[in-house]
């Protein structure tokens, strides 16, 4: 028996428990949790059987919305354009042309590509040009 099924059986004594004892508070006194855990272990239980109360893996990350690659292009070609502005100016720069970003989202891409600061955008500029 794994790990995750001892788990899952440790889960399925504290429902037993519950239904022996017709109170569902003691078992979970016993079992040291809450009763919304135990109500989640039972509906779960009820859907699933045996197999829901195993641990299920993390939900994957993914980013619904995440900025679009178009759009980190031109906040990083105009970042480098002007790269002694701010991201309030590139924001309000990229909002004429009818791209709208706020300026923490211009701040955060600039951390993710290393180009926080006016002296790291001035260097890749060089790179980029020579």
């Amino acid at each position: 028996m794994t790990a995750e099924q001892k788990l899952a059986q440790k889960r399925l004594t504290l429902l037993q428990l519950a239904e022996r004892l017709g109170n569902v508070s003691e078992a979970c006194r016993f079992h040291s949790i809450s009763r919304s855990q135990f109500y989640e272990y039972k509906r779960v239980f009820q859907e699933k059987g045996f197999e829901g109360l195993l641990d299920r893996p993390p939900i994957p990350q993914s980013f619904p919305h995440e900025t679009p690659s178009e759009v980190k292009q031109k906040v990083i070609a105009l970042s480098l354009e002007h790269p002694a502005g701010g991201a309030v100016r590139i924001s309000d720069q990229l909002r004429l042309q009818g791209v709208f970003v706020s300026p923490s989202m211009i701040r955060n891409l600039w951390i993710k590509e290393n180009l926080e600061t006016n002296y790291k955008r001035l260097l890749r500029l060089q790179e980029k040009n020579g």
